[in-house]
């Protein structure tokens, strides 16, 4: 009940939630308080004793209540199955295999699996449970998963609790020893499989990083890369490694879901190898061959042959070749086959196939032969029976006389019209050959009259020698003029303003350009309309600048001088050598200096590459290039 007060706030809390969850003995909720007064008029009162703004303060109120025992006793449900999780090193495997071995015995035991060691192997890795064997708890089969990521194996077993003594005897021994984290616990029981639909073997998950680097990457724990399902999954299988008591971890719902290993198989998987699900290293290849003589009995259910590289490595000639081929011998010791063979050859030696096959065909052809021919006789219309030659040649002979009759009526009526007379009066006679002129004449040729009629020449107003005008009305009294052959004139100056042509009009619209070039200068409130931009750059001399010293300066100093005048020969006398050297009189081309590539008057050029590397202009109206 509400105590008796002024002004107080309510928060109201739904606990059915606790008579529902059979399982639940803890609940903590929150809710808004709200403001209520019993005071007419509240708002008021002082602001000691108006109610609190609990709702503009967003004001919570949380409870937490927890019980020893849920409030409705949970119901007797058959809880026959048990887990056990195992993590050791990656290297251990000693126990990886025991547990391996007890797993893949259980199973081919409960299917009934028989043959060759590898052929178990391949149903168990292959085989998929039906939904009713997944429910069944009579099925003594132990299923699982192997996760794998390079520093640790963690192995998941469950089961029926009488398959998973065996597990439970390997976990028994092994805590404590090598480092080993074994979460068991005998009591505690389970109502369904969560694992069955991976098959009947543990199913291999390899992580392509260490499972505690995966779940400390902020890539793994934010954004959208990761599915929400995949992340919760990596963090239960670290947690798993945590707990110290199986109760814990259900407690806190730890263990993965199926669908959550084949997330987590396609987000962080990794390819397996020999190793990750045999524990042995790889062997040399045709080494772990035996031959058909050692086939039986040499492999176990896990995987694991009898002999191993040091039986091989000595062995040479025709045996150890016989040893070390790649593919083993063909098995084919299934007795039961090869008396089901045998005596299905017995009863076909007793038999005459031959009298079975012809009284057979007699039998057909009593039977379905006789529809066969019936039909045959209906749908085939190219193939002529004897039972229908004669009425087929029976109604050919009456056409014949049918046609003939109508062709001698026919014959009789045509001359009848004809008056007795012939068809042909005279004979065909085939029409005569076109000359080579001919054949070259135009068929739609204008004939002699018409180009004659062509070639007369042309006589204006032949048929009315009199100029054309109106006729004469004497009831008017006056003569009316001849038809008006030219408009009045316009006056003004219509065609200087509206009709230019030729130098007008060029000149208008020489003028108007002119105009609108002005009108734009006018507006440029710049100095200049070029514009020029100079980029950072670095003068780079060209390879003619090494000649720069012997053409732009002076000499440093002759270049025979002092000891090599010595022994030298004087130059020879020649009456050019006070000449200057003059250009010659007659050119072919003259030199224009003002257009040399590297400037007016500018022999050479310097630099590569100029400073101006990009120039804009801006062109106004009515220029022109």
């Amino acid at each position: 009940a509400v105590p008796p007060a002024d002004v107080y706030g309510v928060a109201t809390f739904d606990l059915r939630g606790m008579c529902q969850d059979l399982r639940l003995t803890r609940l903590e909720l929150e809710s808004n308080l709200l403001p209520i007064t019993s005071i007419p008029s509240g708002g008021d009162l002082d602001w000691k004793s108006r109610p609190g703004r609990f709702m503009e303060a967003a004001s919570t109120l949380t409870l937490c209540l927890q019980i020893a025992a849920p409030l409705v006793p949970p119901p007797q449900v058959p809880r026959p199955y048990r887990r056990v999780i195992i993590t050791t090193e990656y290297t251990n495997h000693r126990l990886f295999r025991e547990i391996l071995h007890v797993v893949r015995e259980v199973n081919a035991a409960a299917l009934g699996l028989e043959g060759s060691p590898k052929h178990v192997l391949t149903t168990l890795a292959t085989f998929k449970f039906t939904p009713e064997q997944i429910v069944d708890p009579m099925l003594q089969v132990l299923t699982g998963y192997h996760l794998i990521d390079g520093n640790m194996r963690q192995l998941a077993v469950e089961g029926t609790e009488d398959v998973m003594a065996r597990i439970v005897d390997v976990g028994r021994r092994a805590v404590g020893v090598d480092g080993n984290h074994v979460l068991m616990n005998t009591e505690l029981t389970y109502v369904s499989r969560i694992y069955a639909t991976l098959g009947a073997d543990l199913w291999p998950i390899k992580l392509s990083a260490p499972l505690t680097g995966i779940v400390a990457d902020v890539k793994t724990q934010s954004g959208t890369r990761v599915r929400p399902e995949c992340r919760e999954a990596v963090r239960r299988l670290s947690a798993l490694n945590t707990y110290a008591w199986l109760r814990q971890a259900e407690d806190m719902r730890l263990f993965p879901s199926d669908q959550m290993l084949v997330l987590v198989d396609k987000k962080f998987g990794a390819e397996l190898t020999v190793t990750d699900l045999t524990g042995k290293k790889p062997r040399q290849r045709g080494l772990h061959r035996i031959s058909s003589c050692e086939s039986v009995g040499a492999t176990d259910i896990t995987g694991d042959e009898a002999n191993d590289i040091a039986r091989h490595k000595d062995l040479g000639g025709r045996e150890g070749k016989e040893r070390m081929k790649l593919k083993a011998d063909l098995d084919d010791e299934n007795f039961e086959y090869w008396e089901q063979m045998a005596q299905r050859r017995r009863l076909r030696l007793r038999r005459d196939i031959a009298s079975e096959e012809h009284a057979y065909i007699q039998e057909l052809e009593g039977t379905v032969g006789a529809e066969k021919r019936a039909a045959w006789q209906e749908w085939n219309v190219v193939r002529i029976t004897h039972e229908a030659a004669a009425e087929i040649a029976a109604h050919e002979a009456e056409d014949a006389e049918r046609a003939a009759a109508l062709a001698a009526h026919e014959a009789a009526a045509e001359a009848a019209g004809r008056g007795g007379k012939s068809l042909h009066t005279s004979k065909f006679n085939y029409p005569v050959a076109r000359t080579p002129a001919e054949l070259m004449l135009h068929p739609l040729r204008p004939s002699e009259s018409r180009v004659e009629e062509l070639a007369t020449p042309w006589v204006e107003n032949e048929l009315h020698p009199d100029p054309l005008q109106r006729p004469m009305d004497p009831a008017a009294g006056t003569d009316r003029p001849s038809f008006v052959t030219q408009s009045k004139a316009p006056g003004g100056d219509i065609f200087t303003s509206v009709h230019l042509v030729g130098d007008a009009l060029a000149r208008e619209m020489q003028e108007a350009a002119a105009a609108e070039a002005a009108e734009w200068r006018r507006r440029v409130v710049v100095d200049k309309l070029r514009v020029t931009t100079l980029l950072p750059h670095r003068d780079k001399p060209g390879q003619i600048d090494k000649h720069q010293s012997l053409l732009r300066s002076s000499p440093q100093k002759l270049g025979v001088t002092g000891k090599f005048v010595k022994g030298a020969s004087p130059a020879p006398v020649s009456m050019y050598l006070e000449e200057p050297p003059a250009t010659a009189a007659i050119t072919f081309r003259d030199t224009d200096t003002l257009t040399f590539t590297a400037g007016p008057n500018r022999d050479f050029q310097r630099f590569m590459r100029t400073g101006q590397s990009d120039v804009h202009t801006l062109r106004g109206a009515g220029e022109r290039d």
